[in-house]
């Protein structure tokens, strides 16, 4: 099976976790320039044999076309409302400039998620992938304020979410990873 090498400047991210829940092998490269090596100028992006894919879309795609997917075992019905979903928080969290709009978004993804393990079933799809990359970077990023982590952590179910993410996800991959780093969720005080 092809390694996936993950160019980025960042430790967690959507495509970390969407390629580890689809348990392909991934190896993270951290680039001060990684940007400069991605086909659209943004991180993280990953390479396979000789292609070059960046930004989470376009990985699911690539993903599939590997005969991976997160979301194979959801109904038309689920896949239009996970994409509903995955806009809501690519337009809500992506910019994060409204601290109202945080707030909104986080409500309407903790009722989604309820008190089950992810957002559709037991098992995780694309949405979970994306839901974590963006709230791990809210939760664990130094900002001057700290209020958009304070609205996140009003959700605890978004919290433990986070936490099983990480630590199923994560912790023990990270232990062969070249960026090996310490759990900022499990172990920080960032989220209580």
């Amino acid at each position: 099976m092809e390694k996936f090498l993950i160019y980025t400047d960042e430790l967690q991210g959507k495509q970390k976790a969407y390629l580890r829940m689809c348990n392909l092998p991934v190896q993270v490269v951290c680039r001060a320039n990684a940007e400069y090596m991605s086909p659209s100028g943004k991180v993280p992006f990953i390479h396979v044999g000789n292609q070059v894919v960046s930004e989470l879309g376009p990985i699911v795609q690539f993903i599939k076309a590997k005969g991976h997917s997160l979301s194979d075992g959801l109904d038309e019905v689920q896949k239009a409302e996970m994409k509903a979903y995955m806009e809501l928080v690519n337009n809500m969290l992506l910019t994060a400039e409204v601290y109202e709009d945080v707030s909104q978004c986080c409500q309407a993804l903790s009722q989604r998620l309820g008190t089950q393990p992810y957002f559709f079933n037991k098992q995780p799809t694309e949405l979970d992938a994306l839901v974590f990359g963006h709230l791990f970077t809210i939760l664990t990023t130094q900002l001057t304020s700290d209020e958009l982590g304070e609205k996140v952590k009003n959700y605890s179910n978004l919290l433990s979410f986070c936490r099983r993410i990480e630590q199923n996800y994560f912790e023990d991959h990270d232990k062969d990873s070249i960026t090996s780093s310490t759990s900022r969720l499990s172990k920080g005080s960032s989220l209580m």
